[in-house]
């Protein structure tokens, strides 16, 4: 009668070495794909949150432009500031700042029409320009007036409206866009709005040109789409 003959104890061993090492690896494995896991959730959520936190300053919000809370808009609000305080109070205005990046100039124009239907439109356009020759001089400002048609004024105000008014908006932007402020009184209601989403912004931006180039000129006033005026510094090289 044979027996059968135990495995050897260096056996036993080496095998339980090899599970342990496999269970080890397994381990590492999973607390390498948790890592992985974490780290790409994270940037995910970093990455929402900037999302959410632009879409929901370059949305229309109700009220004026200081209820935004908007980083960057110090100097729209000083712009705001140079136009006549009754496009603030009227019962239906419009306040609007345009800041072309790496732009000499910066505009702001207020519209006001009558209190009859079939009366001119008031308008005050206001230019802010940089010395090109010295940085460190105060900023230019030049005022301009004149008045536009009830109808041209009523063609832009119901697109702009229709543009503005629900805009939820988005997390499109570029550095060096052409950014776009506006309070609108309507009804005795304000509405407001501050970015430079392309789509959006920079239609206003486009559409409001179209308005405003028939009535006024000069060297400051922008001929592109986007109110961008190349710079040249060739006056100051005589």
């Amino acid at each position: 009668m044979t027996t059968a003959t135990p495995p050897s104890a260096p056996k036993s061993r080496r095998l339980r070495i090899l599970h342990g090492i496999g269970y080890l690896t397994t381990t590492l494995v999973g607390i390498q794909l948790l890592f992985i896991a974490f780290m790409v959730g994270s940037d995910w959520w970093d990455r929402r949150q900037i999302d959410l936190r632009y879409r929901e300053s370059t949305r229309t919000h109700d009220g004026p432009l200081t209820n935004i809370g908007s980083e960057g808009l110090e100097e729209s609000a000083a712009l705001l500031a140079a136009l006549p305080t009754a496009s603030q109070d009227a019962p239906d205005s419009f306040r609007i700042v345009i800041e072309p990046s790496l732009s000499l100039h910066s505009y702001a124009l207020s519209l006001i029409p009558a209190n009859k239907r079939e009366s001119s439109v008031a308008a005050e356009f206001v230019t802010l320009s940089e010395d090109a020759c010295d940085s460190r001089a105060p900023l230019a400002m030049k005022r301009r007036t004149f008045t536009l048609s009830p109808t041209d004024y009523r063609q832009f105000a119901s697109w702009f409206d229709a543009k503005t008014e629900g805009y939820d908006g988005s997390n499109e932007g570029v550095l060096d866009g052409t950014s776009v402020s506006f309070e609108r009184r309507k009804a005795g209601r304000t509405t407001s709005g501050s970015g430079n989403v392309p789509d959006h912004h920079g239609e206003l931006a486009a559409r409001l040109l179209q308005l405003v180039k028939p009535h006024i000129k000069g060297a400051d006033i922008p001929t592109d789409p986007s109110w961008h005026i190349a710079v040249t510094t060739k006056d100051c090289e005589n």
